[in-house]
This record gives C-alpha cells, structure tokens and sequence, in this order.
C-alpha cells in the first residue's frame, strides 16, 4: 500500500504535466467542436426549436 502512494506522488504530477502539455499542443480541437456543436444542437432540440429558427432571430 505504500508502495502504491509513493509512486502515485511520484507518477501523478507527471502524467498531469503531460496531460496538460498534449491539450495545450491542440490535439483535442477537433474533439471540442464537435462537443461544442453538439451541444447546441441538444439544447436547441430541447427547446423544440431549429437551428434554422435560432439563425432567423
């Protein structure tokens, strides 16, 4: 077990630079637009409206 903690305090922080080194270089941009688009079009059926009638407002 303390094996276990001591080499998470080890390997966490650097899986999370790592991490935030990959996200920063713009891999997932195409990921988050597409969520983001999603997004909007779930809200937009939610609300019983058409992407076409939000462009119209």
């Amino acid at each position: 077990m303390r094996l276990a903690g001591v080499l998470g305090m080890v390997l966490g922080p650097i899986l999370c630079l790592i991490f935030l080194n990959i996200c920063t270089s713009g891999v997932f941009d195409g990921l988050l637009s597409d969520l983001r688009l999603a997004t909007r079009d779930m809200v937009a059926f939610l609300h019983n409206r058409t992407l076409d009638e939000d462009d119209r407002k």
